[in-house]
């Protein structure tokens, strides 16, 4: 099975699951999704964007 048939998810995008997607870099973007709980919050929604807007693609 080759690599570009599988697909990760992540819950938390804390330091583990950023350096794990960072190194995929943008050769994998479409199979890497991530959410983070904090991004339900007015208060830790922006340091999620902030510490992670080089991991965000829309």
């Amino acid at each position: 099975m080759s690599i570009d048939s599988y697909a990760i998810a992540f819950i938390g995008l804390g330091e583990a699951a950023s350096t794990i997607i960072s190194g995929w870099g943008n050769l994998r973007n479409n199979q890497i999704q991530a959410y983070d709980i904090k991004l339900h919050s007015v208060d830790t929604k922006e340091e999620i964007f902030a510490g992670h807007m080089n991991l965000i693609y829309v």
